[in-house]
This record gives structure tokens, sequence and C-alpha cells, in this order.
């Protein structure tokens, strides 16, 4: 896993020479407390440092030795965190040049796992613990900075050297402002081109990283573009620097060009493998094949290789090299080869096979197990081959768990707090979920004989479901607020921790019912996400995406804009505004709002954003763009653009036949779309074509089918195509007549249907003879009204047809006051009722009756009026009823 490394001071480096007295107590305390650090010996390394701040503190002519003296402490409670995370996240491989004295006094690396801490992820229980160990080293650092403000001048290498100490705690806790200033302060007072201006240059690039905190992904990975040029400028500096001064091939040199490596991981994957590339050769140079150092080189350059589908080949032979370069130094049955081989078939377990993977990986156990049986060596492969790996058959993969936690026991106690941590961080990689509960229950049975219920610890293990989310996701509702309400107990109501649980409530709660608590959950997580990282933050793009689908669940599509937009500023300033692969599900979105906004411009000008441009040619969208050129191809419809959206309907044509081929039924959605568009640009000869073939692929599904017919017998007519017209159409309604077979009222429904096809055919004298036949039929009593309205209609446009002017306005006058009496209750009706006020008025224009017919005309002026705004009133009622169950719930 990539990382950057965060440079501290080193205890020997913040030891200056005292100005007044010296006393050896002093000395001897620091002496004692430095070597029990080196030895290993943290606890007895704090009690000597502890002893020295008491004597320094009591001798006040000399502040400067109390502040030596807390800095000591500090950086021993700085390493105790990083450890704390190192042990809870042991299975990644982490940058830890154990050679101090290998490097420059001002240069000592540690390993952090910091985005976890910075982010607050609560779920390992030993991030709480690191936690509190950066608190103290910062309330240390802080103590002893403020002594030496006040003693030293401001470009004292010691005064500076303890203000990057600072910053790193800061930086730790998720402090990236107060650290950005302390180092950017310390680095304009530095010397320049020293060494101490180089690490200060480093622990700044490493902090603008933090400031793009994010759980188990590589901080600079989400760097803005100016981040990343202002980043890799500080690195750069620092490269030039130490180069100059410890050359080319330095470990010092080695660090910059890692940080480098990492900085380009995401951006440029083969950019970052040259940096690495160099790395690991000054690595090998100065290091045994299989030490940390090469290792941790090597794992980095790995994980660059993987970012890049291109380069996967390259991480083979990265640890093929790795093996042969371990085994011509120490022989083919060293266990000194396990990490390699490990590596090995991690890599064949991502991109090749079992097979592959078992070779190197059981290669690796048969080493571990010829320096013993029992050795922690074979429980540490044990467990990495059951993490990273689906070798073995389930019941061997049971025995070797059992193996590896039986020496483990062995050697920590069976019941011992280290061996439920140990259990607790393991089950997190357990594919079956009934394996992780078996494993958590021997948790929970060692952590209630130690830990009170309210403790981090306990808490930890209650949300250890949470790790992966998919059992929190289906979680009811107050089973998960219960859940943030023991972790708001614990860690305070607005600890970024509790962001990622809130978020997961509302897809949690999804699945079983809405309620105005996933709304509350998700503004409160967003409102938490901006006091802690504030609003512009590139970590504030996951929280406004969970708050822009509570928008549009709620109907609030304002909000949702405005949500939306300000996320698509933060994801243009990380991946720039031509990354539409990343920047696609916002643009997407954005679109969906204006539809629902109805401000077809602004969606018109998102959708093209997407598609580019250019004109299009047909057939050439990727399958997963065809949606949006069918999405552009209907808005530009919609404002009467037909010439620019013709070319987007033949696209989307032309897509879905690439798709799905010439023949398949699906293709009807597309040839309808088109026919339809022909159709309202008034060119009914070029929907002909896509109506006819419709038809025919259509016969697969008769429902479908009749539906066409009707819509290729009125594309028929239009082009004055009677006959064909006419056989489209009573193929149409035999079929719609099929579907009530034995009900009297069929052949009425049928001879109706049929003398209005005759009327748009202009046969009026059949159809007023089938009107009059209809009249004649009896009628269901509950449709009587709505079919003497029909047949009176229909006995008007036939009399209109035949010049009866008299007959037709009769007929009319009986429609408009049959439709009167109903429009105030039906949006159909009085749509009717205006059409036949429209008809009657120019009927009577033709009897030469102006006054009456600018009377009517008036009348279906203000009944027009009321029928928009009655139908502008049905769509936001309708989209008020929708709003709450939009499709997403």
């Amino acid at each position: 896993m990539c990382r950057c490394v965060l440079v501290v001071l080193c205890l020997a480096s913040l030891i200056p020479a005292c100005a007044a007295l010296d006393p050896p107590a002093w000395e001897a305390a620091i002496a004692d407390g430095k070597a029990a650090a080196a030895a290993g010996n943290p606890r007895v390394a704090a009690a000597a440092f502890a002893r020295a701040l008491a004597l320094a503190e009591a001798d006040d002519r000399d502040g400067l030795r109390t502040a030596d003296s807390l800095t000591c402490l500090g950086i021993l409670a700085f390493h105790r965190g990083v450890e704390q995370l190192g042990n809870a996240y042991y299975h990644t491989i982490d940058l830890h040049f154990t050679g101090a004295r290998e490097w420059d006094a001002v240069e000592t690396p540690v390993r952090p796992h910091y985005n976890a801490i910075a982010y607050g992820d609560p779920h390992p229980i030993a991030a709480h613990r690191a936690q509190a160990a950066f608190k103290e080293a910062a309330a240390a650092f802080n103590r002893a900075h403020g002594i030496r403000v006040l003693a030293l001048k401001t470009d004292d290498p010691a005064l500076l050297a303890a203000a990057g100490n600072l910053a790193a705690a800061f930086s730790l806790q998720g402090k990236p402002a107060p650290a950005r200033s302390l180092l950017a302060a310390a680095l304009a007072a530095a010397p320049a081109e020293t060494p101490l201006a180089a690490t200060l240059q480093s622990n700044l690039a490493a902090v603008e990283a933090n400031t793009i905190r994010y759980p188990r992904t590589y901080a600079f990975s989400r760097l803005s573009a100016a981040q990343q040029q202002a980043a890799e400028a500080l690195l750069r500096q620092a490269l030039a620097v130490r180069v100059n001064i410890y050359g080319s091939d330095s470990p010092q040199a080695l660090m910059s060009l890692l940080q480098l490596g990492h900085l380009f991981a995401d951006a440029n994957p083969r950019l970052a493998a040259r940096q690495l590339a160099q790395a690991l050769a000054i690595a090998k140079k100065r290091y045994p094949p299989d030490s940390h150092n090469v290792l941790a080189v090597a794992d980095a350059l790995a994980a660059t290789y993987r970012n890049s589908s291109e380069l996967h080949a390259d991480e083979e032979r990265l640890f093929n090299e790795l093996d042969a370069d371990i085994t011509a130094v120490a022989g083919a049955r060293s266990a000194r080869r396990i990490p390699a081989l490990l590596r090995l078939g991690w890599h064949y377990g991502i991109y090749g096979t079992p097979a592959q993977a078992r070779e190197p990986l059981l290669a690796a156990l048969q080493l571990a197990e010829a320096a013993g049986e029992d050795s922690t060596a074979v429980a540490d492969v044990l467990e990495c081959i059951l993490r990273h790996s689906t070798v073995g058959e389930p019941a061997a993969r049971d025995a070797w768990r059992a193996r590896a936690q039986a020496i483990r026991a062995k050697a920590w106690g069976a019941v011992s707090v280290r061996m439920a941590e140990h259990i607790f961080d393991g089950q997190r990689y357990e594919p079956d979920h009934k394996v992780r509960a078996d494993q958590l229950a021997r948790v929970r049975a060692i952590f209630e004989r130690v830990f009170a219920p309210d403790t981090p610890e306990m808490l930890a293990l209650t949300l250890a479901d949470d790790e992966h989310g998919e059992p929190l996701f289906f979680q009811k509702p107050e089973q998960q607020q219960a859940r943030i309400d023991r972790m708001a107990a614990v860690y305070g109501d607005t600890h970024p921790a509790l962001t990622p649980l809130l978020l997961r409530y509302g897809k949690g709660a999804r699945r079983w019912e809405y309620t105005p608590q996933i709304e509350a959950n998700t503004r409160r997580a967003v409102a938490i996400q901006e006091a802690a990282v504030g609003p512009d933050s590139p970590e504030m793009a996951d929280a406004l995406w969970e708050l822009q689908e509570i928008c549009y669940r709620t109907g609030h599509d304002a909000e949702r804009e405005t949500v939306l937009l300000r996320g698509l500023a933060i994801q243009e300033r990380i991946y720039g505004k031509g990354d539409l692969r990343r920047l696609s599900p916002w643009l997407d979105a954005l679109t969906e709002t204006y539809a629902c906004l109805q401000r077809l411009a602004d969606q018109e000008a998102v959708l093209r954003r997407i598609l580019g441009p250019q004109r299009p040619e047909p057939g050439d969208d990727p399958v997963d763009m065809s949606y949006r050129t069918a999405d552009l191809a209907a808005v530009l419809k919609a404002q009467g653009k037909f010439a620019e959206a013709e070319p987007y309907y033949l696209r989307m044509l032309a897509n879905e036949e690439k798709e799905y081929g010439v023949n398949h039924f699906h293709l009807n959605f597309p040839l309808r779309a088109l026919a339809e568009f022909y159709e309202a640009w008034g060119k009914p000869e070029k929907a002909q074509p896509m109506w006819e073939r419709s038809h025919a692929l259509s016969m697969q599904e008769p429902n479908f089918s009749n539906d066409v017919m009707e819509q290729l017998a009125a594309n028929y007519l239009k082009l004055n195509q009677v006959d064909r017209a006419e056989a489209a159409y009573a193929v149409y309604l035999d079929a719609i007549n099929q579907r009530h077979p034995g009900k009297p009222e069929a052949g009425l429904w049928r001879l109706l249907d049929w003398a209005e096809f005759e009327v748009k055919a202009g046969r009026y004298s059949e159809a007023r003879a089938h009107f009059r036949q209809a009249a004649a039929l009896p009628r269901p009593h509950d449709l009587r009204l709505y079919l003497d309205r029909r047949i009176a209609i229909g006995l008007g446009d036939a009399a209109f047809g035949l010049k009866e002017f008299p007959e037709a306005e009769t007929q009319y006058r009986q429609a408009v006051a049959a439709l009167r009496a109903v429009a105030e209750n039906s949006t159909y009706d009085l749509g009717r009722l205006v059409a036949t006020e429209e008809q009657l008025a120019i009927t009577l224009r033709a009897l030469n009756r102006p006054d009456d017919a600018a009377a009517i005309a008036h009348t279906a002026k203000a009944d027009r009026e009321r029928l928009e705004a009655r139908t502008a009133e049905d769509e936001a009622n309708a989209r008020a009823r929708e709003t709450p169950l939009r499709r997403r719930f």
C-alpha cells in the first residue's frame, strides 16, 4: 500500500549543548532514556525522560533543559502512537528505516498510518490509543516549542526542529492547518540549501498530502492539481538539496525519490515508477535485499505498477528479481526468501490464478516451518496466506487459521488482550461472515472480562461489522442509530469518526423505509465534515454526494443543484475539468436535476459537455454513453431543435444496433423514438420506414405489436396511403377486440374506433353511418355519457367533412354542453371541450356567423387558459406526490 512518509527529528538532534549548568544527573537520565529507546524498551525510556524532566524543572535557571526533556518524551509518545497504528495495520508494508544511525541526525523517518487517525477511524482498537499518544506528543511539543521561542533565535536549528515535530503531531491528529503554518514559518527561517531545509520541505509536502485525508487510500492521490504542483516543487527542492549534500545514491536522496513516486502514483503511474525504480536501486546498493528498507520501496513500486493496467506484468518481474537477489545472498533454503515469495503469491492471487499463487505461498510456508513448526514465522505466513489469497480448500484454511491462532495463543496467552486484539484485526479479512462472527465472539469473551461496556475497545468491537459496510447496510435504521449514539457518547457529537457511519445510515435505511432521520443524519455528517476539513476540501465530495441523493429523494431540486455544483467544483479541482470518467456521476446527476427543474437549456449544456461538442457520427459511442446520447436527443427535440437532434437519434439507433444486433426486439425502443421524432418534425415520410421496421421486430411481442400498428396506420394516413392505413388499422382493431372476448361492448368500441379512423381517412359518409349505427347499440350505463359525447363529436366531424355545417353545429353544441358538465372534474374532458369549442368556432365561420364564432372563440380561449393552468397544477401535484417515493427508494 502506498503512503507518504512523515519525517520527524530524531532524539539525538534535539538535545543541544546546555547553555548553563550541566548536572550529571540530568545528563545521565537523558542518556539512560536514549539507550533504553534504542534497545526497544519504551517504558524504561519514558521513566528516564520523566526523571530528566523533573530534574530540569527543578532548575529554573535553564529552561532549555526542560524543553529538551519534553521533546524526548514527545518523541517517545509520537513513536508509541505510530507503533500502535503499525500493530493495528501490521499486515501492510510501511517504510520504516530502523537503522537511524545511518541517517543524518535530523532525518529519521518513521512509519505512521496517519490516514486512519486523521480520518478518525474508530474501528481498529489501537486507533483510539494512537490518537491519545499523538495528543500527548503534541502537548509535550507545544510546551517545548513555547520555551524555545522565548529562549532561542528565530533561525536556531533546535527551534526549527521543534516546530517540525510539533507540526508532525498536529498532522497526525488531523489538524493540517496549524501543521502547515508551523512548517511554512520554519522553512522561511531555515538556512537555504541545508539538510534541515530539505527536511522541512519534505514535511510540508507530506502535510499538504495529509489535508486530503481519506481512509485506506494514499493521500497524494486526491490532491488537486495546484496542491500536487506545490507538493512536487517542495519535494524536488528537497531532492536537489540532498543530492548536492549527500550524493545521488544517499539514503536522503532515496527518501525524496520515494516521496516523489508516491506523489505521482495515481496521476502518472509511469512517472511514479521511474522515481521509485531509482529509489529501489539506491536501497539495493545500501541495504541487504531482504531488509525492510528494500522491501518497503519494492512494495511502493509494486503498488504503482498495480495502478496501471499496462504495468501489471512488471510487478511479477519485480518480485521474481527480489527473490533471486535474496536467494543469491542467502540460499534457496533460507527463510529470508519468505517476504519475496509471499509478495509473489499475492500478485498471482490478484492477477493470476489460485494454482499460480499456490506454489510461492506454500514454498514460503515450508521455509517458515523449517525454522520451527510452532514458530511465530509460521503464524505470520499462515495469516498472510489467509488474508491475501484464496489458496486452499475451506477445510485446509480452517486448519491453518486454528494453527496460527494456537501459535499466537502459546506466545501471548489464549485469553490475553493482545490475543484478542490480534483476532479482532484479523477477522476483518474473513470473507465468510460466519467465521467473522465466531472470531468476534472470541474477542468479546475476552474483552468483557477486561473492559467496561462503553470504553473505546468495546465500542470498536460493537462496530466491527461496519468495517466493510455490507453488514451495516443490512441493519435496520433503529439498529444503526443505536450504534451512532454509542459512538457519539464515547467520541463526542462532532467527532469526524461519526461521518462515515452517519452517511452509511441513509444507505442502510433505504433498504427498509424512508424516515426524516436519514436526512437529519446526512446533514449532520456534512456539517461535521465541513467543520473538520473546510467547506471546499476534496474530502467533502463524498458527503455532498450523499446530500444530493437526499435532495433528490425529498424533491429539493433547487438545493440539489447547489450541492451538485459545489461537489462538481471540488472534483474538478482534484481531477481537472477534462477527466469526464471521474466527473460523469456528478454531471449525470446534474442533468437529472435540470430535467426535474425543467431547465432544458442547462440540461443540454451538461449533456454536450459529457458527449463532446463535435457533430456526432452514427455508432461512435461506447455502450455506457448511449443513454446520454438519447437524453440529449430528447432535450433538443423538446426545444424544437430538430436539425440538431437528428444526428443524435441516428447515433442512438446505431449504438443499439451495435450492442444488440439489427434484429433484436430491443431495437423497437430506439426505432419508435426516431419515428416519433420525425413525426414531431413534420417528416412522416422519414418516420414510415422506422414504424415499419419497428412493427416487423415487434411481432415477437403481440401487445407491443398492436401499439406499433396503430402508429403505423396513422403514419400511412399522413402520407395519404389510405388503403395501407385501412389494412393496418383493421389488424390493430381486431387485435384490440381480442383483448375483451365475450364482452358485449367490445363490438361497440371497435365500431367507434373504426368510424373515427374513417373520419381521419376522409371517408365521411361511411363514418357517419357507423357513428349512427353505434348510437343505436346498447351502451353500458356507467359509460353512457362518455360514449354520447364521443358519438356527438364524431357525427359533428363527419358532417363538417361533408360540409353540412348546420348539422355539424348541432352535434358540436351537444358535445360542448355535455363536456362542460364534466370538465371541472377531468383535465382530459376539459381538453376535449377546448378542442370541440375551437372546432365549433370554425364551423360558425363557415356558416358566415362571425359574431357567434368570435364569442365561442373567446370562450375557448378562456377554457384553454384554464386547461394550461390545470395541467401545470396537475404536474406539480404529481411531482409532489412522487418526491417522497422517488425511484431510488
